[in-house]
């Protein structure tokens, strides 16, 4: 979805990417992510992706950590950005209510589809096991929380996606 509203022009935030930005630049994000993940987070320099996901993925508490920690940088980033930005906006994440995200959007627009279509478009997208996928999704808090700011936006497969957007997008002009 966020790659259509990029192809109509919106600035999208990508949460994950601007993370991984995040911990690979800020120098702050740095020394508490070393701090509780220890040295080899970072080799020669750069962020190592793969060895923080083998320790949070398998660990809840070290999941709960690092969240505490990088959740509130991304959160300031994207007010940051979207006060550069000014306008409509939009950020793309999994987690806008673990993430706290919900407190500074006006409205969530979740796009669900069936875990098994999941799955296979994680598959798919990053070259991992059925088993990787499933312990992802197993180790990740439940967003199944309900607000008046949610808009579902169904992506099963079958359900056309682009009408869904533009519709929603009349609601908020």
């Amino acid at each position: 979805m966020s790659q259509v509203l990029r192809l109509l022009g919106y600035p999208v935030y990508d949460c994950d990417a601007n993370a991984k930005r995040l911990m690979n630049d800020s120098v702050a994000l740095r020394e508490s992510l070393v701090k509780r993940f220890g040295t080899d987070l970072y080799r020669q320099g750069a962020f190592n992706a793969q060895y923080l996901s083998s320790i949070v993925f398998a660990d809840q508490s070290a999941l709960a950590d690092l969240n505490a920690i990088v959740h509130p940088a991304v959160k300031a980033d994207i007010q940051a950005w979207w006060r550069e930005k000014g306008g409509l906006v939009f950020v793309e994440t999994a987690i806008p209510y673990s993430s706290g995200v919900h407190q500074i959007v006006d409205k969530i627009w979740k796009v669900t589809a069936p875990t098994e279509v999941r799955v296979e478009r994680v598959m798919a997208r990053n070259g991992m096991t059925r088993a990787q996928v499933e312990q992802r999704i197993a180790s990740q808090v439940s967003e199944e929380v309900q607000s008046d700011k949610d808009v579902a936006i169904i992506n099963d497969g079958t359900t056309a996606v682009i009408p869904q957007i533009v519709e929603n997008l009349k609601l908020l002009k």
